[in-house]
């Protein structure tokens, strides 16, 4: 629920205000929990299919790596769902309501090195890294975004 309040939408302060004065009852399940339970779930579907619409895989080096793009997912959820989507050993999962990558790889596969390579940082198995297309419109940001990925893991990769 917490999760989902973050999305910024026109219902999340109501929303947050009306859960922070439950919880602070010491009530953290009921109605309003199911209420907001309902509308992320609802957000889930909505953006889960946006991945499966935005999902794109390709190679650099000896690896398969899969991008795909959606408004607000929890990252690590959304980067299961690409892996299980595709076998990529490398999955980028993009929130594009900030341009934010969220990067995961396989064990034995520092996914640092290409988030560095774009201006982000992390660990080897989680790493992340955001660009800000000048594109306004939603689908050429997405192919612009992707391509300077695609360019930049292949010659982070490629060795």
């Amino acid at each position: 629920c917490i999760a989902f309040l973050d999305n910024d939408d026109a219902n999340s302060d109501s929303a947050r205000a009306e859960l922070l004065e439950q919880v602070s009852e010491g009530v953290i399940t009921g109605p309003v929990v199911e209420k907001i339970y309902a509308e992320y779930k609802k957000s889930e579907e909505e953006n889960l299919k946006m991945i499966d619409e935005t999902i794109e895989v390709f190679s650099a080096g000896n690896y398969k790596i899969a991008i795909a793009f959606a408004h607000n997912l929890q990252s690590n959820m959304a980067c299961s769902y690409i892996k299980n989507k595709t076998g990529a050993s490398i999955q980028i999962f993009v929130t594009t309501k900030d341009w934010s990558a969220h990067v995961r790889s396989d064990a034995g596969i520092d996914s640092s090195v290409l988030s560095a390579s774009l201006g982000g940082n992390g660990h080897p198995q989680a790493s992340g890294f955001t660009l800000k297309p000048e594109a306004s419109d939603l689908t050429e940001s997405i192919k612009w975004y992707t391509n300077i990925v695609k360019s930049k893991a292949k010659d982070v990769l490629d060795h």
